[in-house]
This record gives C-alpha cells, sequence and structure tokens, in this order.
C-alpha cells in the first residue's frame, strides 16, 4: 500500500476507533456508575478475562497465521484457498471449545464437591458469568478470521463500522435498561454486541464467506497447523501471564481486579487507537517487503519505528500528567469515589509507562510472523512470561500490592531487552 494511502486510511480508520473507544469508555462508564469496585464489577470483569484468555489461546494465532498465507494466494487457488481456510477455522474453534469445557466442568467440580456455591459466593457468581463470556468470545474468534482477510483485501474501514455498529448499539440497550439491569443481563448484553460484529463482518465478506467445504488433508492446511503450534504454545503462557495479576488481585480483596481493568481500560484506548491499528494495517505491507527481501523489510521496518515513536510517546507523556484528572473525568460518580480514582491512577502510571516497549515487541514480532519464523517469538514470549510470573509471586510476597502495579514495566521492559538481542542477531536492528 502507498504510503500516501496509508495515512489516508489511517486517519479515516482513527475516526471510527476514537468513536469505539469513546461508546468503551461510556459503556465503563455506566458499569462503574453501577457497581463501581465491588465483588459483582470483579466477577465480571475476572470471567471476561478468563474467557478472552481461554478462546485467545486458539484465536491469536488466526492473523499472525493466516495474513501471510493469504497475501500469497493468487486469484485461481482462491477456491482451495477457501477450503483450507474453512477447516483452519474449524480447528482452531474446537480448540477453543474444549479448553471452554474444560473449565466449565472444573467450575462444576469446585461448586459442587467443595461447596463453593455457598462457601465462596465471588468465586460462584464468577462461574456463572463464564458462560456467557465464553459463547461472546467465540463470536469474537470468528470475527478475527474474517478482519484478517478483509486487512489483506485492504478494507480496514468497513471493519471499524462493524465494531462500530456493535458497541454503539450495546450502550444504547444499556443507557435504556442499565438501571434495571443484573451483571448476568449486561454480561448477555455484551455477548449479543460480539454477535452483531460478527454478522456484519461476515456480510462485507463474501469472497471468503464461511461454507461446509473443507480440505483437512492439504498441505497448505497441515503447514498452517504447524505454524500455528508454536503460537499456540506461546499464547497458553501469555493468557497465564494476563490472568494471574487478576487472581493475586482477588488475594488482596475486593476492588482490585476492577482497578486494574478500570486501568486497562483507559490504555486499551490509546493501545488500540494508535498501536494495534497502525500494526494491523502495515503488518501485510511489512510482510510483502520481507517476502521481497531482508534489505527492503528492514528500511520499512525502521520508516515503522519512527511512526510508532512520534505516535505514542505525546500521549504517553500528557497521560502521566494529567491521568488522574482523566479517570475522576470518566468515572468519578455513583458507586466509584475519588479513593478509587487515586488507586487505579497508581495502576495507569505503569501500564503507560510500558506503553512504548510494548509496541516495539510486536512490531518486532511482525517481522518473524513475516518469515514464516513463529518459533523466535514464542521463545522470546516463553522467557518474558516466565520471568514475570517469577516476578509477580516473589514480588508480591515481598513487596505486596505494589508488585501488580509495577510489573507492566518491568516486564515491558524485559521483554524489549529480548526483541534487541534477537533483532541484532538477525541483522535488522544493529545495537
Amino acid at each position: 500500500m502507498p504510503k500516501a494511502k496509508v495515512i489516508h486510511v489511517f486517519y479515516s480508520v482513527i475516526v471510527f476507533t476514537v468513536g469505539i473507544q469513546i461508546l468503551s469508555m461510556l459503556r465503563t462508564a455506566l458499569l462503574a456508575k453501577q457497581f463501581g469496585v465491588s465483588s459483582e464489577m470483579d466477577a465480571f470483569n475476572l470471567a471476561n478475562l478468563m474467557m478472552v484468555a481461554i478462546v485467545n489461546i486458539g484465536g491469536a494465532a488466526i492473523p499472525t497465521v493466516v495474513i501471510p498465507f493469504l497475501t500469497n494466494i493468487s486469484d485461481e487457488r482462491i477456491p482451495e484457498a477457501r477450503r483450507v481456510l474453512n477447516s483452519y477455522l474449524v480447528t482452531i474453534l474446537s480448540v477453543s471449545v474444549f479448553f471452554l469445557l474444560l473449565v466449565y466442568l472444573i467450575g462444576f467440580i469446585s461448586m459442587e464437591y467443595f461447596q463453593w456455591k455457598v462457601d465462596k459466593p465471588f468465586y460462584y457468581m464468577t462461574y456463572l458469568l463464564t458462560f456467557i463470556m465464553g459463547v461472546g468470545q467465540l463470536f469474537r474468534m470468528y470475527s478475527w478470521l474474517q478482519i484478517s482477510n478483509l486487512e489483506v483485501e485492504g478494507k480496514f474501514i468497513w471493519i471499524k463500522v462493524a465494531g462500530f455498529v456493535a458497541a454503539l448499539s450495546n450502550l444504547l440497550f444499556l443507557l435504556i435498561y442499565s438501571s434495571q439491569l443484573t451483571i448476568y443481563q449486561i454480561a448477555i448484553s455484551v455477548a449479543i454486541s460480539f454477535l452483531i460484529e460478527a454478522v456484519l463482518l461476515a456480510c462485507s465478506n463474501r469472497k471468503w464467506a464461511f461454507n461446509f467445504s473443507f480440505s483437512f488433508r492439504s498441505e497448505e492446511y497441515r503447514r498452517l497447523i504447524r505454524l500455528t503450534l508454536p503460537s499456540l504454545f506461546g499464547s497458553i503462557l501469555y493468557q497465564v501471564t494476563i490472568l494471574l495479576p487478576n487472581l493475586l488481585g482477588s488475594y488482596f480483596g475486593t476492588g482490585y481486579i476492577s482497578m486494574m481493568t478500570y486501568a486497562n481500560q483507559i490504555v486499551s484506548i490509546f493501545q488500540v487507537l494508535l498501536v494495534t491499528n497502525l500494526l494491523s494495517m502495515i503488518y501485510p505491507d511489512l510482510s510483502r517487503n520481507f517476502q521481497q527481501s531482508i534489505q527492503v523489510g528492514k528500511t520499512k521496518f525502521v520508516q515503522y519505528v519512527k511512526l510508532l515513536v512520534l505516535l505514542i510517546l505525546p500521549v504517553v507523556a500528557g497521560m502521566l500528567v494529567l491521568g488522574q484528572e482523566v479517570i475522576s473525568l470518566l468515572f468519578e460518580r455513583g458507586s466509584f469515589d475519588s479513593t478509587s480514582s487515586v488507586h487505579v491512577f497508581q495502576f495507569l502510571f505503569f501500564l503507560m509507562l510500558s506503553l512504548p516497549f510494548i509496541a516495539f515487541k510486536e512490531l518486532t514480532f511482525k517481522i518473524f510472523y513475516s518469515l514464516g519464523d513463529t518459533v523466535t517469538p514464542v521463545v522470546n514470549s516463553t522467557l518474558t512470561i516466565i520471568f514475570q510470573v517469577l516476578f509477580l509471586l516473589v514480588g508480591v510476597l515481598k513487596m505486596g500490592v505494589i508488585t501488580l502495579m509495577i510489573s507492566p514495566l518491568v516486564v515491558a521492559l524485559f521483554a524489549l531487552f529480548l526483541a534487541v538481542i534477537v533483532l541484532a542477531k538477525k541483522n535488522v536492528f544493529q545495537i
């Protein structure tokens, strides 16, 4: 994609992304007003994180594996490629459903055999919410495949339109009925919004529409599965690191899970707006350039690093100065008081500091995937995850809750160090 067109599409996508994030933030503000940092909100957030983590075990590999596959498909190979993708989607969905059922079985045993239904109502509430959130995340997984197809076709704006419509419908529903809804009904409304997004994406992606035509024995399908397996292993470890801080947060008492979630919600605005959007747009172009030659890919890589730095650093500086005021403006009403704002900002401060390093790491991973190397990111991620788990477990015992606050920054710095070392060895980056 020419640079001028990239910039034009990027700004168009930014507009819709800002809209989506505003709608998402308004929804969070409504929930904060009604539930604050209560046990209900903790259960809702923990159930959502658990289901996102489980479905992401299979789903996270979809864009990284599918996009390089699609960029090399000629028009005459589309029918066979469609059968390969159908087979791949069924396989990934089956893996995710298996893990969901496994979690439900473990939860059922815990509720009935250990009497958690009576003795630990927080975990029982979380268990019930996982059923609802799990269905919604399966819709999200299907959307990821549609998004990968549309990104290769260059339909970035329509992807955001679908997300905007889904977010708007959910917010309007909550605006009308939120005061009358239980936390379970709110979870159902979120799952339905994911279904709406999946349907809209499927309607705009008829070229790669799913149908019951498969090719499980083809070499291309087997190659995609082989490329997915390392990512699958890395994803399992990565999802553990997402869940672990929240599980440790519940150990410190009511509210900590929600505090971390509110902080992550704010950071995700900038991460999606600046990092995810840009990376999703440049990944097909970066993949083509590295497949053309390493030198051409290196040149593009340097250009995109400079662009990320110019976009992210001013935002980080602004939020470090004004972050607490932003939190107060967004959430401080109803059940969410000024003390909650102070606690959320403590988490937000270190999350914002870690954002530039996370962006650089994600960009380096795109290089490896473009070269068909799914092993190096897994090795780096595994080392980072081991470091994070040890840091959290030891830090919680030695430093207490502050460990949860600083861990994103410490881990991001460690990941950056590994990324620079590996890039230097591959002669993509010079120290």
